[in-house]
């Protein structure tokens, strides 16, 4: 494909084939893949073509988006999130690998510790992570616990994508379209899906600003495409 170009804050890229972001995500195949761009309802909507839909308590609809033509999803910081956990998800769900991508516009100045997406066991004890605390972080536990993170920012949106497989103890991680150092660690083990939160984990921590184009994938995506899901910019060729 060739050099992105954008009209009006939709990405158009080479070709003229007019895809959009949402229209990148969907190239590699996420199992679930919630944009959050509802404007009413309680539903929260799975684009991935797998309808593994959620629920929301709180959200407001409708926000300013990350600039690819949709809204984002509004959270107070008190009891707002979203469950989109379920029997579908968790048979989809690969225990042993995986990608989590987020973007997210935090407005908690004092950048407390508030949680962006959560996928993780009954006892929360193995996890894959996006979340804040000082700064903003990608996380997977999976007997180890390796994370990457960047200071944090105020007001402004910023992507955060991970990926990992026991096997080979894959842990890679992009932040606003930047490859970031994985922390040292050992994977192995499973990772037995039984949450999966939007704005909150099991204990709250809520988070307190937007959130949108929330996916999971069930293999370790390359640096490459990390890189690119959490960017504009065109798919790698």
């Amino acid at each position: 494909m060739g050099r992105g170009l954008a009209i009006l804050g939709v990405p158009i890229w080479g070709g003229g084939d007019g895809m959009t972001y949402a229209d990148k995500v969907l190239l590699y195949s996420p199992i679930g893949y919630w944009k959050l761009d509802e404007s009413s309802g309680t539903d929260v909507l799975d684009s991935s073509g797998n309808a593994f839909h959620g629920t929301e308590s709180g959200i407001t609809w409708s926000a300013d988006g990350i600039g690819d033509g949709n809204t984002a999803a509004l959270f107070d910081g008190n009891n707002d999130y979203a469950d989109v956990f379920g029997a579908g998800l968790a048979a989809a769900w690969n225990t042993t690998q995986g990608t989590l991508l987020a973007w997210f516009y935090n407005t908690d100045a004092e950048l407390g510790l508030r949680m962006v997406a959560s996928f993780d066991e009954a006892d929360a004890g193995d996890y894959a992570q996006i979340y804040q605390s000082s700064t903003q972080r990608g996380g997977v536990k999976l007997g180890g616990n390796s994370e990457a993170s960047a200071a944090g920012v105020t007001n402004a949106w910023r992507a955060i994508a991970l990926a990992w497989n026991v096997t080979g103890n894959v842990r890679r991680f992009s932040i606003d379209g930047e490859t970031k150092a994985a922390s040292a660690a050992t994977l192995s083990g499973v990772l037995d899906l039984a949450h999966a939160w939007i704005g909150r984990r099991n204990d709250g921590r809520y988070w307190k600003g937007r959130i949108a184009h929330v996916a999971v994938f069930a293999d370790a995506k390359s640096q490459d495409v990390l890189n690119s899901l959490t960017s504009l910019s065109a798919p790698p060729v």
